[in-house]
């Protein structure tokens, strides 16, 4: 990356790095076209954001019937970037994660009916004929048990995951656990610690 905002220009790149923070004290590149810095230009789009709740999601709006795929492609990438901070701040805060569910599931009745209905399917499918049901109703029966008897709630997790993107487990008593709905929350639809090698 150029050094200088003349480099830049003349090589007709958008941004250069001078290694120095700008009078604001962020260490940041800076932009070709104006030599303002990108932290600066950042801190006040945040401003203007909090100013223009409306006019954000207008723009955000005319930014997908522009085109929407590169829109999606943008939002599969900040996710993919920010996935263990999202992780980390829902361990911390997990009734925040559960109002947000509750309010998508509001607003998306449809929706969330038919992700339930996969969720279903994918539990018929992941049951083998083998299974234990009596077991299996066992410990979903200690699970209300325990959430009657402590006043906090506790859900049924598999232990692998019957949709893991590595691997799949089957719906079977040894592979269920009972953990609190923020301890379940906070593992998402990954396998368990407990069965993940060692770094």
């Amino acid at each position: 990356m150029p050094t200088s905002r003349a480099d830049a220009l003349r090589l007709g790149v958008k941004a250069y790095w001078t290694g120095r923070p700008c009078v604001r004290g962020h260490l940041a590149r800076r932009y070709a076209s104006s030599g303002t810095c990108a932290g600066c230009v950042s801190d006040a789009y945040q401003v203007w954001a909090t100013k223009n709740p409306e006019k954000l999601k207008e723009k955000d709006r005319r930014r997908y019937d522009e085109d929407p795929e590169k829109q999606r492609a943008r939002v599969r990438d900040w996710y993919a970037r920010n996935a263990e901070a999202r992780r980390e701040k829902s361990r911390q805060n997990p009734e925040i994660g559960a109002a947000r569910a509750r309010a998508w599931r509001k607003k998306n009745p449809a929706r969330a009916r038919a992700n339930f209905a996969a969720y279903r399917a994918a539990v018929l499918m992941a049951t083998p004929k083998w299974a234990d049901v009596g077991l299996i109703e066992k410990v979903y029966q200690e699970a209300v048990e325990r959430t009657n008897e402590t006043g906090v709630r506790y859900e049924v997790d598999h232990i692998v995951p019957l949709r893991g993107r590595t691997v799949c487990g089957l719906h079977v008593h040894y592979n269920l656990q009972i953990l609190t709905r923020s301890e379940n929350a906070s593992k998402g639809n990954r396998l368990h610690e407990s069965l993940l090698a060692p770094a």
